[in-house]
């Protein structure tokens, strides 16, 4: 993260194969220097998802970010993952049986002192990224792209029939926030 090595990624590396045969699959894990090695990798392009896991104890810590690697034919290949995306984790406080909770990320910021069903409407095709809380009200918005977005967490009934039904029973909060690089920002909703 910004020229900082990070020690402890699980990082999950695959390939895709033909039909009727299994992926190649490989694990490593980065040394206290932000390195790692993994032996018997054939040439080809490989998907790597590097990962720090969710300890309960220092949630702001976890993230996940994805990059397209290609191993060439040669001894030894030296590839450089720069991590760029975090995540926001959380929970939703104030859910009652029979809503849907949501928290969606749009780029930038949005003012929400009053909003109508047509800015709402519009709002949807600005979602960048979102996660449905499960049912006790956690959310995890993983591989965010760092930079500055308003995060609105939602709940609205989960058999409505149309947008102004849903509209009527909406409930949101909404924050200004700044999702950081190889971290998550914990952030706790209540909704009234």
């Amino acid at each position: 993260v910004d020229g900082v090595p990070l020690a402890g990624l699980d990082l999950s590396i695959r390939k895709d194969a033909p039909a009727n045969s299994a992926p190649e699959a490989f694990r490593a894990e980065t040394d206290q220097d932000g390195r790692f090695t993994v032996d018997g990798i054939d040439p080809g392009v490989y998907d790597v998802q590097a990962i720090r896991f969710i300890r309960q104890d220092k949630l702001g810590e976890s993230f996940s970010q994805s990059f397209m690697v290609e191993v060439l034919n040669q001894p030894e290949n030296e590839v450089k993952l720069e991590i760029t995306a975090g995540g926001m984790i959380g929970k939703l406080n104030g859910v009652r049986a029979g809503e849907t909770a949501t928290v969606v990320l749009i780029r930038g910021v949005v003012d929400t002192t009053e909003i109508s069903l047509h800015q709402l409407q519009e709002l949807k095709g600005k979602i960048a990224y979102q996660d449905r809380a499960e049912t006790n009200g956690s959310y995890n918005v993983m591989f965010v792209e760092r930079g500055t977005y308003t995060a609105f967490a939602v709940v609205y009934p989960e058999h409505s029939r149309d947008d102004a039904e849903t509209f009527e029973e909406i409930r949101y909060q909404a924050e200004v926030v700044e999702i950081p690089a190889g971290k998550s920002l914990a952030m706790d909703f209540t909704l009234e």
